[in-house]
C-alpha cells in the first residue's frame, strides 16, 4: 500500500529532541510574561518535559493547523483512551449525532388477536418469540423491562415457539487483540450485538465466555417472574419463516451516547462503537470497523497509526503526538467537529477532567488517557488570549500516575500562558 502523507502543518512539526532541543525553543521568551504569545506558551509547554525521565510524544498547533512545537512528535507510543476520540468521532460520521439503536422485540404471530373468542383473549403465544439485539450497548434492566412488559400486559402466559435471541449484527469475538484477560468482566464486558447492563452484570466464567445464552437466561427470567413461561426451549439465534415487531427500545441519541463515552472514558461503549460502524459497512467486527475508521482519519488528512481497538485498552496499540494531533484537528474540521468537540471532558467541570486543572477554569477541552505506564491527553485549550491551541502528550515511563498527570498539568498550564 503506497504510504499516504500527512498534511504539510503536521509533516512539518518540529521535532524536538527532549534535552537538546528545549534549548532552542527556550529562545522563544517565557511563556508567564504579560501578554506571552502563542509561540512562547508553546515554547513553555516543551519545556515542561525537560529532565524527565520518562518518555514523551508531544506537539502543539495552532487554530489553522500550523505547528507551534514539538517533543518527539513521532514517537509512537500507547495512546491509551485517547483512542476514543477516533472512534466517537467515526460513529459521529456513519451514524449522525441524533441516531439511537435500536433493540426489537418480534413474532411469527401477532401479539394481540384481531379476534377475541367468546370474550376471552386466548392466553398462549402460539409462536417463536425473538429478541433482536441492534448493537445498543447502553441497554440496562428499566430498558429490558418495557421492551418485555408488552408480552405480559398483552395477557399472554405461555410462549409456545420458544425464546430467541437474535444477535446477528455483530459477530462472536468478545475481546480485541492486546487485551489482558483479566480486564474482560472489569474494564470491558464480553462484547455481542446484544448488551445487557454492559454485559457486566455477571462476571464468571461462563458468561464471559458466552453472554449470549447468559442474557437469554435473564430474559426468561424476567417473563418468568411477570407471569410468562417459555416453552419450546431458549435458542441463540434467529428461527425460519416470516417475523413481525411486536415492540421496541431504542437507546439515546449517539451525541448522548458519545458524550458520556468520552467524558467517563466508558471502554465497553468504545469498543461497541467500533463494531456497530463496522456493522453499518456491512461487517460487525472490530477489524472491519478499524477499517472504517482508519478510512475516516484518512479522508480528514490524518493516520491513526497502529490500532487494534476502538477504547485505547489494547497495549498493542500506538500513536504519535504527531498521528493524535492529526486525528483530533483533522475531525473537528469536518460537519461533525461541533459535536465531537462538545463532547470532550473539560477541566474542572466534566468527566475525567472534572478534578484536574482546575487552576485554569473551564480553559481545557481534552480526552485523558491512562494505561500500564502511560498517561496521555489530546484536546485543546483557550489560552489567556482567548486563542484555541490544539495539544497532544503521551507520557511513558516509571513514574507514578499523579507524577505522570502533574508533568502533563505543568505543560498545559503553560500552554494557556498569562
Amino acid at each position: 500500500m503506497p504510504r499516504r502523507l500527512l498534511p504539510l502543518s503536521l509533516r512539518r512539526l518540529a521535532v524536538v529532541p527532549l534535552l537538546a532541543g528545549l534549548g532552542a525553543v527556550a529562545a522563544a521568551g517565557p511563556a508567564q510574561a504579560a501578554g506571552s504569545t502563542p509561540q512562547q506558551q508553546a515554547a513553555a509547554f516543551a519545556r515542561a518535559f525537560a529532565g524527565t525521565s520518562a518518555q514523551v510524544t508531544a506537539g502543539v498547533l495552532d487554530d489553522s493547523g500550523r505547528s507551534l512545537v514539538g517533543v518527539h512528535p513521532t514517537l509512537a507510543l500507547p495512546p491509551a483512551s485517547t483512542e476514543k476520540i477516533a472512534t466517537v468521532g467515526t460513529a459521529l460520521k456513519v451514524f449522525g449525532p441524533g441516531h439511537r439503536f435500536t433493540t426489537l422485540l418480534q413474532g411469527s404471530a401477532p401479539l394481540t388477536p384481531p379476534l377475541i373468542w367468546k370474550g376471552v383473549r386466548p392466553r398462549i403465544y402460539p409462536g417463536a418469540l425473538v429478541v433482536v439485539g441492534g448493537g445498543d450497548f447502553s441497554l440496562r434492566a428499566d430498558g429490558l423491562a418495557r421492551l418485555l412488559a408488552t408480552v405480559s400486559q398483552a395477557g399472554v402466559e405461555s410462549v409456545n415457539g420458544g425464546l430467541w435471541l437474535d444477535v446477528s449484527l455483530l459477530d462472536g469475538i468478545r475481546t480485541a487483540p492486546g487485551w489482558k484477560p483479566e480486564w474482560l468482566g472489569t474494564e470491558v464486558g464480553p462484547l455481542s450485538a446484544f448488551m445487557y447492563e454492559q454485559n457486566l452484570s455477571r462476571t464468571d466464567p461462563d458468561y464471559l465466555r458466552d453472554p449470549d445464552s447468559g442474557n437469554l437466561q435473564i430474559i426468561a427470567s424476567w417473563l418468568s417472574r411477570h407471569g410468562v413461561i417459555v416453552r419450546g426451549g431458549l435458542h441463540v439465534g434467529r428461527p425460519s419463516g416470516t417475523l413481525q415487531t411486536l415492540a421496541s427500545v431504542s437507546s439515546q441519541p449517539l451525541s448522548n451516547l458519545g458524550t458520556v463515552t468520552l467524558q467517563d472514558s466508558v471502554n465497553t461503549w468504545a469498543e461497541m462503537l467500533l463494531k456497530d460502524v463496522g456493522a453499518a459497512d456491512g461487517n460487525g467486527s472490530t477489524a472491519h470497523g478499524q477499517q472504517v475508521v482508519r478510512a475516516t482519519v484518512a479522508a480528514t488528512g490524518g493516520s491513526l497509526g497502529i490500532a487494534y481497538d476502538g477504547s485505547g485498552l489494547s497495549l498493542q496499540d500506538r500513536k504519535s503526538a504527531q498521528q493524535e494531533l492529526g486525528i483530533v484537528h483533522g475531525l473537528a474540521g469536518t460537519s461533525i467537529g461541533p459535536a465531537l468537540l462538545a463532547e470532550l471532558p473539560v477541566s474542572c467541570t466534566s468527566g475525567t477532567l472534572k478534578k484536574r486543572l482546575c487552576n485554569l477554569g473551564g480553559r481545557v477541552h481534552a480526552k485523558t488517557g491512562t494505561v500500564d505506564y502511560v498517561s496521555a491527553l489530546t484536546g485543546y485549550v483557550l489560552d489567556h488570549a482567548g486563542n484555541r491551541l490544539w495539544f497532544s502528550v503521551q507520557v511513558k515511563g516509571n513514574l507514578g500516575y499523579s507524577a505522570r498527570n502533574a508533568l502533563i498539568d505543568r505543560a498545559v498550564t503553560a500552554l494557556v500562558g498569562s
